[in-house]
């Protein structure tokens, strides 16, 4: 039993010797709005942290709501830099 404690200890401490992660990059098979239900139109964050609730939701709390998580890709401006010249 102790050894089992033992093995169990080392494995925390190695989790908490781990550097920081890289930025967590947006998945395309994840939604990233919710649309639908009562969380309709919130973002939805990579790393499912709120940081504003009236805007954004979890991937679980969407679904929950009666929302659907869909992948909404980040398209470029067609006037480059907001200046049209």
């Amino acid at each position: 039993m102790l050894a089992a404690l033992g093995l169990a200890y080392s494995a925390v401490a190695y989790a908490a010797e781990e550097p920081d992660a890289a930025p967590v990059q947006a998945d395309r098979g994840r939604g990233n709005i919710c649309f639908g239900g009562f969380e309709h139109g919130k973002l939805i964050p990579a790393d499912d942290q709120i940081a504003n609730p009236f805007i954004q939701t979890t991937l679980l709390g969407c679904a929950v709501e009666g929302g659907t998580p869909t992948f909404l890709p980040d398209l470029k401006p067609k006037v480059t830099g907001g200046v049209m010249s």
